[in-house]
């Protein structure tokens, strides 16, 4: 398997010629939304001019601390968000499940650091994602690129309070991070050990089929389960290789003699049938069916078939993608086996606040018997999270888990 290191992190940016301060300073720019270009963008010395925040000192000051972090030091400033946010550690090496459920509330939080190696693994597709109800927001990724790559500083780096962030200090620059993290498109990321509990202690599966991948974490919280057949589908080719990898390592590995079966597919959920056989393959043989199915047009994904792009309209999706995947679904789970997905209530949409969870959870009724309905917290945001996002949360940060038996 190959983790990206800082080096390979560091390809993704074509960091030019270093120019001079008077230079930098006539030319920054501020980059204010998603895809915005240099044309477009307003001249920082302009806006803070007509500020009354901006005296010509703070000016001076800001214009002075970002050409010495993205024009002098953008190494620096690159491997700090590396070491913060990709680097693998010893503490995010995953070990077992731990227990994170209390009064029949499932605690996502614990263990959140497990994460770390879907950023790594899949870190460009994950900062690279735009949530279409962000308010605009550009994505993690391109804050970075272009901070770096052209005269721009991000809008939400601009306030006088948080300047001094903007340094070439790690301490520093963490809470620089910590705006950017709660101001900038991203994919969601479903914790392993969160995985792993609801395979293990709540499906007790052995067979397992995850109509997506979910960026392999479903995968990985499964090697800590006691799934003895995984097979996994996505559209997005990389995904589905690196999920092969995984696999292949987990299993060669002699401390853990793992006899672990699995299988993948490229290809959409609903199209398994007519593609692949999928239902004269495996009629009757999973046990459970797990997986948090895209939230229709929230998360725009790059590469491979996504169902927004085969569906654009939403009563469109649901019966073109979500039933046509359950009743694939329904064909391969044994009687008695466990259909179950992740999903919020309701989300803000572009036009309209869509009740995605009554919706999936009517259509999969009519294939199954709903058994339980579970809620998983999250780890806590800010209100800025929550606007970007567009999930409207019933406590804090928050999912359901709709289980349902054949």
């Amino acid at each position: 398997m190959n983790y990206t290191s800082y080096n390979d992190f560091l390809k993704s940016f074509d960091i030019p010629e270093k120019i001079e301060y008077s230079e930098y300073k006539s030319k920054l720019k501020l980059l204010a939304k998603y895809g915005e270009t240099y044309e477009e963008a307003k001249l920082f010395v302009e806006w803070a001019n007509e500020s009354e925040l901006w005296t010509d000192e703070l000016i001076e000051d800001f214009c002075q601390r970002c050409y010495d972090v993205f024009v002098v030091s953008p190494e620096m400033f690159l491997q700090n968000w590396y070491d913060s946010h990709i680097k693998q550690t010893a503490r995010q090496n995953i070990s077992g499940i731990t227990p994170c459920e209390s009064n029949g509330v499932i605690d996502g939080s614990k263990k959140v650091e497990y994460g770390r190696i879907i950023k790594n693994l899949f870190w460009e597709d994950v900062y690279s994602t735009y949530t279409t109800n962000s308010m605009g927001l550009p994505t993690t990724y391109e804050v970075l690129k272009k901070c770096v790559e052209y005269p721009f500083i991000y809008r939400m780096w601009k306030q006088p309070s948080s300047q001094k962030f903007v340094a070439k200090d790690k301490k520093l620059n963490s809470s620089l991070f910590g705006i950017l993290r709660g101001a900038s498109s991203k994919a969601s990321i479903f914790n392993p050990n969160t995985a792993g509990y609801i395979i293990s202690n709540i499906l007790k599966s052995e067979k397992l089929f995850t109509p997506c991948l979910g960026w392999a974490s479903y995968l990985i919280g499964s090697f800590s389960a006691n799934v003895k057949h995984y097979v996994g589908v996505d559209v997005i080719p990389h995904v589905v290789d690196k999920c092969n990898q995984l696999c292949e390592e987990h299993t060669s590995n002699p401390f853990i003699g793992d006899d672990l079966k699995f299988d993948f597919y490229c290809c959409p959920s609903e199209q398994l049938d007519k593609r692949h056989d999928f239902i004269e393959k495996y009629k009757g043989y999973f046990d459970s069916v797990f997986f948090s199915p895209p939230y229709f047009d929230l998360e725009v994904y790059n590469g491979g078939e996504q169902s927004i792009e085969s569906f654009p309209n939403y009563q469109d999706w649901l019966k073109g993608y979500w039933e046509e995947t359950v009743k694939i679904c329904y064909e391969v789970l044994e009687k008695g086996g466990t259909f179950s997905f992740v999903i919020v209530p309701q989300y803000q949409s572009k036009k309209e606040t869509i009740y995605i969870g009554d919706d999936l959870s009517n259509i999969s009724k009519k294939y199954f018997t709903e058994s339980g309905v579970k809620q998983i917290q999250w780890k806590t945001q800010t209100s800025l999270d929550v606007a970007k996002s567009g999930k409207q949360k019933e406590s804090g940060n928050s999912e359901r888990l709709y289980l349902f038996t054949k």
